[in-house]
């Protein structure tokens, strides 16, 4: 359960120029904690500040701290990066050699370092032959866009994405907040060095899946799926409840193994006690790992017991999906609500908003829904502020507003969610304040296609298909279609079963169709499962034994390119 220190450097000498404005260095520092706290695993970052760095912290804390993330935000030139000398005024360059001598000593396990301070490209060059990945500037960098990259980079990371998905996910960032200064930074490494296999919380990488449904513990299917998440234009449909959550993503394979439903005292039975929380949560994720479901929940349940938040969250995963012991609704909601009360998780309270709102038998459901919504949101947390979106947009619970909804889908856009960008697009071919824009509408989805939205790219598909604005293309649809599938969206393999069983732009083909409906039923589309049956009949049992599976690798035809 070793946590990854990140060695956070930063300076801005007060003597460098009278009239020089001062770096918002306190409000970086903020960001980034705002962003990764609201992340999946935000809390296996740990973050070593240090915002007035003097030449000598610089060389103690490498041989000290014994970092894996090493971060440098400041002012940096054609001498090195300038930190402050003894007197705390005074700049002091730092020139490349000497820092690359400074890393030859203390790389240690270093896997990454990050130099947002002007001009650094030479030396993260210098650095990068020595640990093996780094990033720098190319030319001058405003603080406001040091900030968007930094945020968004640390909560990727704490998400469990690789360091080169992360840069692009903070690359992209910046593009949409700053696109002046889109191309600025870049990711050097040697040969020998893979970026896209540096994944700093690789131990838990397996239950990114698992965490990222807490967040959402309802799977959307049907014509929810097709109203709420894959088609911003649709009419609101009201969510259903359906058991989604699976301790069975996280088996070593990867493929769900049947649980024992049977109450949890009889689940387990060690004796050998964890001497406390952190010794209980690491054997639970272990046994998880091994598919040994009921055991899991047993530690969950010790580690929750001495008041780990973490463990909380699994533990309500389980009672509410019913894995490793019996579904118990009450419990699952009690240690929801506990884990997001004990240390204020965006997530879990984003998770309690979703349970009350497809709640039936909950009095003001819309109400605590928005309550535990809100309370996500302004603590960054980018599905929440969706969330609330949605309610103005669909006028669940309260007055239909487009203008809130508008604003609360562009915070989304800001706290980091791609499919905001698309749902934005949508209000806008809707209509947004009396008149639809199909133009503002399709420039919405492009961007959010290109910043990799299943979302942006199925609506980029439907654009093309029902002539949206522009000439009808099914080549061009088709095209978006297969990207969106490829990317997740169920509502794109839908759309391509359709047009192979209809002949929409290429040789009618029912077995193509059946393939396509096929992987839209197992990435939880009803009406795909609905149309497979009709199809192929004595397909039926399969059909709705698919619906209840976590969404399965796609197989090949994954290849078209919309140009």
């Amino acid at each position: 359960m070793s946590k990854v220190k990140v060695l956070f450097f930063a300076a801005d000498p007060t003597s460098l120029s009278a009239d020089r404005r001062r770096l918002q260095l306190d409000e970086e520092v903020r960001q980034i904690r705002k962003r990764v706290d609201a992340a999946v695993f935000g809390n296996m970052l740990d973050f070593d500040w240090r915002l007035a760095t003097r030449t000598r912290d610089l060389q103690e804390k490498l041989e000290d701290a014994r970092p894996r993330i090493v971060h440098f935000s400041g002012h940096g030139g054609s001498q090195g990066l300038v930190l402050t000398a003894a007197d705390g005024r005074t700049p002091r360059p730092v020139g490349t050699e000497v820092l690359r001598e400074l890393f030859e000593k203390d790389a240690g396990g270093i896997r990454v370092v990050v130099l947002t301070a002007c001009h650094s490209r030479a030396q993260a060059q210098a650095i990068c032959e020595v640990v093996g990945c780094a990033i720098g500037t190319r030319d001058v960098i405003s603080d406001d866009a040091s900030i968007t990259f930094n945020a968004k980079f640390y909560s990727a990371i704490a998400t469990g994405r690789s360091v080169q998905d992360a840069f692009e996910r903070a690359r992209v960032a910046l593009r949409l907040e700053h696109p002046a200064e889109g191309e600025i930074l870049e990711l050097l490494h040697r040969e020998d060095v893979d970026p896209g296999k540096i994944v700093l919380v690789s131990r838990f990488r397996r239950y990114a899946r698992i965490a990222a449904k807490a967040a959402a513990p309802l799977v959307l299917t049907g014509a929810l799926a097709a109203a709420v998440i894959d088609s911003p234009v649709s009419s609101p449909v009201e969510p259903v409840l359906a058991g989604a959550l699976r301790l069975a993503d996280c088996t070593s394979e990867g493929t769900p193994r049947p649980a024992a439903h049977r109450p949890l005292a009889a689940a387990f039975t060690e004796p050998e006690s964890p001497s406390d929380a952190a010794t209980a949560l690491a054997r639970a994720f272990s046994f998880c790992g091994a598919g040994n479901h009921d055991s899991a929940v047993a530690y969950f349940q010790r580690a929750a017991d001495e008041g780990e938040p973490e463990a909380m969250s699994y533990l309500a995963i389980a009672y509410l999906s019913g894995e490793g012991t019996q579904r118990d609704r009450v419990r699952g909601m009690h240690w929801l609500s506990q884990a997001a009360k004990k240390r204020r998780d965006p997530s879990g309270m984003n998770a309690l908003g979703l349970v009350y709102e497809n709640d039936e038998r909950m009095h003001a459901r819309y109400y605590w829904a928005r309550h535990w919504y809100t309370e996500a949101a302004e603590l960054g947390h980018a599905e929440a502020m969706r969330n609330l979106a949605r309610h103005y947009r669909t006028g669940l619970g309260v007055e239909r507003n487009d203008s809130m909804a508008l604003e609360w889908y562009r915070n989304a856009v800001r706290a980091g969610s791609v499919d905001a960008l698309a749902e934005i697009g949508g209000m806008y071919e809707q209509g947004l304040d009396g008149g639809r824009d199909a133009g503002e509408a399709i420039r919405w989805y492009r961007q959010a296609a290109a910043a990799g939205s299943p979302l942006g790219m199925y609506a980029m598909g439907r654009v093309y298909q029902d002539a949206v604005g522009v000439p009808r293309d099914y080549e061009q649809a088709r095209a978006w279609f297969v990207e969106g599938a490829c990317a997740g969206s169920a509502s794109a393999m839908y759309e391509l079963g359709v047009m192979h069983e209809r002949g929409l732009g290429v040789k009618a083909d029912t077995d193509q169709a059946i393939e396509w409906f096929r992987r839209a039923a197992e990435a939880g589309s009803a009406q795909a499962a609905t149309n497979l049956t009709r199809l192929k009949p004595r397909g039926v049992r399969t059909v709705i034994t698919l619906l209840g599976r976590p969404k399965p690798g796609l197989a090949a035809g994954c290849t078209a390119s919309h140009g």
